[in-house]
């Protein structure tokens, strides 16, 4: 203000000031560590931050920040689904290479040309009447993962709806002691 009058001046933009927008939509650090990297008092970081220009490049800065990121790979759908299909190829490929080996290597064993079928071996008897013995079990835990992976995709894809029986509904109820001490719990 000056005679009454009040005078409007540009927002000090330079190289600093630009510096210091990125910073503060990063929004990692405190103003004194800001103003330290940035060489500025912490004043002259908190007026900069008080002005309009630079709150609205604060701004533009997330907004970007945020649009670029979902535009790139695994923020975006389409890259994540992507990535999700080829987990499942990588997947299937060991179930199919499985199905191609095993019934070359034990070609009596239940379902071992469907992949899911893995061998071990399973020690029986001790001593000197310990033998080991062919054992032959569905892998749970590739199964797991594939049937994860499918409804990760369908989810993704909008293709899979949670079903909930309203006659069963759980509610959830929870308590909060806030001026208790955990000795009075």
């Amino acid at each position: 203000m000056h005679n009454g009058i009040s005078t409007l001046t540009a927002f000090p933009w330079g190289i600093t000031s630009e510096r210091a927008a990125m910073l503060v939509a990063e929004g990692h650090k405190t103003n004194p560590a800001m103003a330290q990297e940035l060489g500025v008092s912490v004043a002259a970081l908190k007026d900069w931050r008080a002005a309009p220009e630079f709150r609205e490049r604060v701004k533009s800065i997330i907004e970007a920040t945020q649009a670029q990121a979902l535009e790139s790979g695994v923020l975006n759908k389409i890259g994540r689904i992507a990535a999700l299909m080829d987990v499942y190829q990588k997947l299937q490929q060991i179930v199919d290479e499985r199905a191609v080996e095993g019934p070359v290597q034990w070609p009596l064993a239940p379902g071992i040309s469907t992949g899911l079928v893995i061998h071990q071996f399973k020690s029986l008897g001790s001593g000197r009447n310990a033998r080991e013995i062919d054992e032959f079990l569905v892998d749970q835990p590739m199964v797991t993962q594939l049937r994860d992976t499918l409804k990760q995709i369908a989810q993704e894809t909008g293709q899979w709806v949670e079903k909930t029986d309203a006659a069963h509904t759980i509610t959830k109820i929870e308590v909060v002691y806030a001026d208790m001490e955990p000795k009075d719990l």
